[in-house]
């Protein structure tokens, strides 16, 4: 009896060519992916000089990311695989390829919990081809 395995893809496989896309929109994505940052590069990686990013995702408060509310939203979301930090607007934030058009942060209820998770809204244009250093 001889078995099947799936065929072995490169990590970039079946993604758009470089600077291909005009637009690349992501919501609630980032902080479900463990490796969030190569994520990220493939997004920007496949926008076009002058193609946006628009992002909509979970965070912790920027100003108060060590509140006791935060510390209990990370512990509750991370039971279902989603990982808040502040990490990842920043890297948004600091990119050297992308310039902020938007950013907003803003805390909203979460359904059927009795959370206020703190959400963001990124929208970023891509103004070079430079690879983000994430050292």
């Amino acid at each position: 009896a001889s078995t099947l395995s799936p065929p072995r893809l490169a990590p970039t496989a079946g993604l758009p060519p470089r600077g291909s896309l005009d637009l690349v929109s992501c919501s609630y994505c980032l902080s479900m992916i463990p490796r969030w940052r190569t994520a990220l590069s493939a997004m920007v990686r496949a926008l076009r000089v002058g193609g946006q990013l628009a992002l909509v995702d979970f965070t912790c408060r920027s100003d108060a990311p060590n509140h006791w509310s935060q510390k209990l939203n990370q512990w509750w979301f991370a039971n279902d695989g989603v990982f808040l930090s502040r990490e990842h607007t920043a890297a948004l934030q600091q990119h050297g390829a992308l310039r902020t058009l938007w950013f907003h942060e803003s805390e909203r209820r979460v359904v059927y919990t009795p959370l206020h998770a703190t959400t963001y809204l990124y929208v970023g244009l891509k103004v070079s081809d430079v690879e983000f250093d994430w050292s």
